[in-house]
């Protein structure tokens, strides 16, 4: 298992994840599908947030909205 991180390790943690639904957001807005390139971005952008909603430690950030984020993110990848 990780070492916990520490609040301040949560909080760059978060504002990281927070670059990702910035993406996913950008991605999902697009008009049409996605190439490639961007079908790689988003994904790996979908699963860091996975990543950080399975460490569970990122203290009281609210990380609410993040599922529905990466369900959105996967629907557009595979359209």
């Amino acid at each position: 298992m990780a070492e916990a991180r520490t609040s301040t390790e949560q909080n760059e943690a978060y504002a990281r994840a927070g670059d990702s639904v910035t993406v996913i957001d950008a991605l999902v807005a697009v008009s049409g599908s996605l190439t490639a390139e961007q079908k790689e971005e988003i994904k790996r952008n979908y699963e860091h947030l996975e990543l950080e909603i399975a460490r569970d430690d990122l203290g009281s950030n609210d990380i609410s909205s993040w599922a529905a984020k990466i369900t959105a993110a996967k629907n557009k990848e595979s359209a």
